[in-house]
């Protein structure tokens, strides 16, 4: 009986959808053969989707069994699990973005009193509907702004044939109209005051050694709707920055002593690896030995001293303090590597890009000797210039101004033996 109380309600709520359908097509003017192809899509569309459902079933079915033919227990297990985690990290990124969206559509609805778009209560939107509402959202803000801007045009007529014809406001739209103008003038300079503290907040964060992160989670600061409440964000944000600063002056101070110290080392790295560097005179090479030498000493003891500044504010605050979005010494040693990764990287090139021909750079101080030919006069029995003890007196010379590496030596070598080989011909 229940049953047939069922069926009998929603074969009665098809009719009656059939019949305002019906009379919507009258309404409109459709024919009646756009009338029944429109009823033939109809039930194909319901024949496809009973196909699709049905694959489903039988491709659920093919793939259990394939599960259990081919993976043990663990390795189904992970692998529905990652799939698990997979679908529902994106089900709560579609529900987050579905929020924002809505708290906007509701507010440009609210101003426009235009209808919000509709997404059934409790349902995952699909990503059509996600981009369906963007697009929504997108053309009620162009309809704001344009129905903004003409407002701000009429007002300021209507306050500028005021102050034309010397009439004080008195109804209501006059002198909403100038107060609206003198709102207008306002905002103006709220937006002034706010991008100035802006400029504050940048100069505070670089002090306080902010990260990328850090700064943008305040979200306030990319905010362009220019009111009181946001002026007293960038207040509060600026107040905190600065009981922050003070708080840890003498922490941040030291920091940078280390961090010019730090650049200041590097600067010394890359003059030791500059050949032109001996060419000069006035005992700057010792000078800058010096120099470097009292900075390494330096580096470490200032890292112990902040770090023991550190553990001290920590203790008393109860909080991490980070520097660059890290604490202080893992900061220190991400420095470090990067800087040795960047050193390894540059003599990696330094070999790849050496020439053979480096070895033979400089010009030797005695031209190589050639063996004499006798001329035509000359006996042709008569012995050749022995050629053997120059060709080894220009060797010994070269091999002495190159600085005898082990390379250049087993080269010269080679060539000590072919000049020998030579001047015996």
């Amino acid at each position: 009986m229940q049953n047939e109380l069922l069926a009998f309600s929603l074969v009665n709520g098809i009719n009656q959808s059939l019949a305002r359908l019906v009379d919507i097509w009258d309404s409109i003017g459709i024919q009646e053969a756009m009338r029944v192809e429109r009823m033939e899509a109809v039930k194909k569309r319901g024949k496809f989707k009973s196909r699709i459902e049905k694959n489903i079933i039988t491709y659920r079915k093919e793939l259990d069994t394939l599960y259990h033919e081919l993976l043990t227990v663990l390795q189904l297990e992970k692998d529905l699990r990652i799939r698990v985690e997979s679908l529902m990290k994106e089900k709560n990124d579609r529900l987050k973005e579905l929020k924002s969206l809505q708290e906007e559509d509701k507010s440009l609805c609210i101003d426009l009193c235009a209808t919000p778009y509709y997404i059934p209560t409790g349902s995952v939107p699909t990503r059509q509907q996600l981009l369906e509402l963007q697009e929504h959202i997108k053309n009620l803000s162009v309809e704001r702004e344009c129905r903004v801007k003409i407002f701000s045009d009429l007002r300021q007529q209507i306050h500028q044939l005021m102050k034309e014809i010397g009439h004080d406001p008195q109804t209501t739209l006059e002198k909403d109209a100038v107060c609206d103008d003198a709102e207008v003038q306002k905002q103006a300079n709220m937006q002034e005051v706010i991008e100035n503290i802006r400029k504050e907040l940048l100069e505070f964060w670089d002090k306080c050694t902010f990260s990328t992160e850090q700064r943008e989670s305040f979200a306030a600061f990319s905010d362009g709707n220019f009111t009181e409440e946001l002026l007293v964000k960038h207040e509060d944000e600026l107040s905190r920055l600065k009981s922050y600063y003070e708080k840890c002056k003498s922490v941040f101070e030291a920091v940078e002593r280390w961090e010019q110290n730090w650049r200041l080392f590097q600067d010394f790295e890359r003059k030791a690896s500059d050949p032109s560097r001996f060419s000069n005179r006035g005992g700057s090479l010792l000078k800058e030995s010096k120099e470097r030498t009292k900075v390494q000493k330096m580096l470490p003891k200032l890292e112990e001293e902040i770090k023991s500044f550190i553990d001290t504010w920590e203790a008393e605050q109860g909080t991490v303090f980070l520097v660059r979005g890290q604490r202080f010494m893992d900061y220190v040693a991400k420095q470090w590597e990067d800087y040795k990764l960047q050193k390894e990287k540059e003599k990696n090139e330094r070999r790849q890009q050496l020439p053979i021909k480096m070895f033979f750079s400089r010009a030797p101080r005695h031209p190589l000797p050639t063996p004499s030919t006798p001329s035509a006069e000359e006996d042709n029995d008569a012995p050749a210039e022995d050629t053997a003890p120059a060709c080894h007196a220009w060797v010994t010379d070269l091999h002495r101004e190159t600085g005898g590496c082990r390379k250049k030596r087993t080269l010269f070598k080679a060539l000590q033996t072919n000049i020998c080989l030579f001047s015996k011909v």
